[in-house]
């Protein structure tokens, strides 16, 4: 049970710091003059998010890259959500960097339909990244 509970506080952090990044603007995001994308400034994110590891301290493996858009999805927000929480979905949805998806363990089924349901994934993700090491 204890695990649940830690489980529930991480994913309401987790939820809570992504509607904090997707309404913010800068500085925490700036935009790219070479692309125009919005990347993500890591500074300012470390003095909003505090984290309780710093990991880019502990490896000089680590290697940290966020950017961000918006787009129109034609799709209803039920239909969206439910391909969310099925990891079979997942490599329909995101067939160029998900390999495999599956559930692991449903943590809590959710309130009223998807309202608050908590899952346990497992993703095997393929990311392209461009860059010198």
């Amino acid at each position: 049970m204890e695990e649940k509970t830690i489980a529930m506080e991480l994913a309401i952090s987790a939820v809570d710091e992504l509607v904090k990044m997707c309404r913010s603007n800068e500085p925490l995001w700036v935009r790219s003059n070479e692309n125009g994308k919005e990347l993500l400034y890591p500074q300012e994110h470390a003095k909003v998010f505090h984290w309780p590891l710093n990991l880019k301290q502990r490896s000089s493996e680590f290697r940290t890259e966020a950017s961000r858009d918006s787009a129109v999805v034609i799709m209803n927000s039920i239909t969206l959500i439910d391909a969310f929480l099925d990891a079979n979905k997942w490599t329909e949805l995101f067939p160029s960097i998900v390999a495999r998806a599956k559930t692991i363990q449903v943590i809590s089924p959710g309130l009223s339909g998807t309202n608050g349901c908590l899952q346990l994934m497992y993703a095997e993700l393929q990311v392209l990244s461009i860059g010198a090491y």
